[in-house]
């Protein structure tokens, strides 16, 4: 479609667009599509913490006060997520081992789904990005344990999911 204004756009000004479309009406075109490879890194979701938790759950209608409640309980009772007190979204810089046995029990106890997005194997320098001693405050991020979840009520079991 050819603007009204005489205003330059990737054409040139209204005259030369319409000069060009008078030119191509009526004619067949020929179209390809030409892709480069780009150098452009995938971002990867930053780790949760407790505020960031928060805003995940509150698409199930959970409070903050009921979520940390319910994260307190798998940090406490289930040991199945690390401490959720924390404002960091970061991990240590040698926690990348324990990111894969957690994600290795994950696979092993039917949870395979909840660590489609980071499988083990393709662990590495996307993750690691989060590896990071001086982005962690008194706590690090929160995150599974290899501690397999078992007996979780359905909204533990949706914070844990």
């Amino acid at each position: 479609m050819v603007t009204t204004s005489s205003s330059p756009s990737a054409f040139g000004t209204k005259p030369k667009a319409e000069a060009i479309r008078d030119k191509c009406l009526g004619k067949p075109g020929i179209v390809t599509e030409e892709s480069k490879p780009s150098n452009v890194a995938v971002a990867v979701a930053l780790r949760f913490d407790q505020f960031a938790a928060r805003r995940e759950l509150a698409v199930f209608g959970f409070s903050a006060k009921n979520t940390l409640g319910l994260a307190q309980a798998l940090y406490e009772r289930h040991k199945v997520l690390t401490y959720p007190r924390t404002d960091s979204r970061a991990l240590p810089e040698d926690y990348l081992g324990t990111v894969k046995n957690a994600l290795k029990m994950l696979g092993e106890t039917g949870l395979r789904d909840l660590c489609r997005d980071h499988p083990q194997e393709q662990l590495g320098a996307s993750e690691q990005t989060h590896l990071h001693n001086a982005k962690v405050s008194d706590h690090f991020a929160i995150i599974p344990t290899t501690q397999t979840p078992h007996g979780l009520s359905e909204p533990e079991r949706k914070l844990y999911d």
